[in-house]
């Protein structure tokens, strides 16, 4: 990871009661344009982040695997569903099928996707601060502001947007 992501990173860090505290504000509020705003700023991150020199998340972070990612990642390993669910995957606390240890298998020692194309939805989507019900997604805002620094800037931004 560069440099300057780890900068972000600890930046993050040392504001993490800080942005902790207006994250869960926002959830109180009523603001017709959350989910614009969420969206604005993951823009804005994304003009300053590339996750494919980052990382993070897939060292870190173990996606929810749905049957269709399931089913898309089995025929790549070229496996029976079965046979990849035992190989790669448990049940987790919520019974959600996530991997079965991180970082995860298929991140290259070059820090990049084996499986790029074929990565599970949650991975695609990640972090998922440009879609609808953010208000709902907080929680997991506030955790990921300890992993991703798309996250932490996305944040910067929506709290110096005043909100």
């Amino acid at each position: 990871m560069s440099n300057r992501y780890e900068e972000i990173m600890e930046r993050g860090r040392r504001k993490q009661a800080v942005y902790t505290s207006f994250l869960k504000s926002l959830k109180k509020k009523r603001i017709p344009q959350l989910d614009a705003m969420f969206i604005k700023a993951n823009d804005s991150a994304f003009q300053h982040i590339n996750c494919l020199s980052c990382g993070r998340c897939c060292s870190h972070l173990g996606p929810k695997l749905n049957d269709k990612d399931i089913n898309r990642l089995s025929k790549t390993q070229r496996m029976k569903p079965v046979r990849f669910i035992d190989s790669y995957l448990r049940r987790d606390e919520d019974g959600d099928m996530v991997f079965q240890s991180m970082p995860c298998v298929f991140l290259g020692a070059d820090g990049l996707c084996l499986v790029y194309t074929d990565r599970p939805t949650a991975c695609r989507d990640y972090p998922h601060m440009d879609s609808g019900r953010q208000k709902n997604r907080i929680p997991v805002h506030i955790e990921n502001l300890l992993h991703c620094p798309a996250v932490i800037l996305a944040t910067e931004y929506l709290y110096s947007a005043g909100m």
